[in-house]
């Protein structure tokens, strides 16, 4: 009898771990952020339909067994989206001009013949068949989209509108920066055109040339510390006389390191999620904010960046900028008489 009742035990445990071996994997929850229709109408402020994706999770995700629906044509998603990252669909080309062009789209992820209507549109993020996650433009006020706005999550949230259109909007670069869609690679585009009518444009910088060997040893046998180069972010320019970034806050909530550059005067938000194994020095991806621009656009003569804070939950960021003040000004006669 005991026997028995091992082999009825032996035979229910194998049952229970049955249903565990071929569970099949959940599908990461990947989101619509943001989509731009032209409609094929010609005179868009956009050279092209697009369609941006979303990755909120915290892991990098393949989009193999990924694909989007848009009335009977369906697209095949490939590569990989990266851990709190977008990736970038862009769609058929539109009949425009620079006299209405006021946005230029950062390279695309993938590309498609797909012209999206300008007036209405369903679009589904499916996994097999399973729909992920949908949006649907033109059925309310919300949605009324047209070819010079795009419908975009404001943080990845609830669905907006966002206007291109340069009689209604002045879209410079820090316009661009808060509404643009992004690729893989964190880049945003820019403003048609080369930059904000009247700046200058941006100044070539001495390059930085490195390797890809990882090196471990940046320490003593009686160090507590050890260090290892696994990765690194390429600003693409360099001081002779020393570094050109200053790594000044890393935010624990969405694994990112916030670095000044000052020789750009930019805000760069290197991306820290990435796995650092491997036989190469990984290249961290950094997506770059022009404060300068930004405060200089309100009348604020940019001085230096000089500190970064964030917040405790991780949602808000403070940045330190200095005031440019002439060193002499006005009193430069009387300063040089003194002296």
């Amino acid at each position: 009898m005991k026997r028995l009742t091992s082999i009825l035990l032996v035979f229910a445990l194998i049952l229970a771990m049955v249903p565990a071996a071929f569970a099949a994997d959940e599908p990461a929850a990947l989101i619509i952020d943001q989509v731009y229709g032209g409609g094929g109408k010609g005179e868009t402020p956009i050279s092209n339909s697009f369609i941006e994706l979303y990755n909120p999770t915290g892991e990098a995700v393949s989009l193999s067994g990924y694909s989007l629906v848009y009335g009977d044509k369906t697209m095949d998603l490939t590569g990989t989206i990266p851990a709190k990252g977008s990736y970038l669909i862009v769609g058929a080309a539109e009949t425009t001009t620079d006299e209405y062009l006021t946005y230029d789209l950062p390279d695309a992820d993938q590309t498609c013949d797909w012209t999206i209507n300008n007036k209405s549109y369903t679009i589904e993020l499916k996994y097999g068949e399973d729909a992920i996650d949908s949006v649907t433009a033109g059925n309310s006020d919300a949605t009324k989209i047209s070819k010079q706005k795009s419908l975009k999550r404001s943080n990845h949230g609830e669905f907006g509108l966002v206007v291109w259109e340069k009689e209604s909007v002045t879209v410079d670069e820090a316009y661009v920066a808060a509404n643009a869609p992004r690729n893989s690679k964190g880049e945003f585009g820019s403003v048609h055109g080369g930059g904000v009518s009247g700046t200058d444009p941006e100044p070539v910088y001495a390059p930085v040339v490195t390797g890809d060997t990882r090196v471990t040893g940046y320490y003593n046998d009686a160090g507590s510390l050890k260090m290892e180069l696994a990765g690194r972010h390429n600003s693409g320019a360099m001081n002779e006389d020393g570094g050109s970034l200053e790594i000044v806050a890393y935010n624990l909530v969405n694994g990112y390191s916030y670095a000044v550059s000052g020789v750009k005067g930019k805000l760069i938000a290197v991306d820290l999620n990435g796995n650092l194994d491997g036989e190469k020095v990984v290249n961290l991806t950094g997506t770059e904010y022009d404060l300068k621009t930004m405060v200089s656009a309100a009348g604020f003569t940019y001085g230096d960046m000089t500190s970064v804070a964030i917040s405790p939950d991780g949602r808000e960021l403070a940045a330190a900028i200095q005031a440019h003040r002439p060193l002499f000004g006005c009193d430069n006669e009387k300063r040089e008489n003194r002296n």
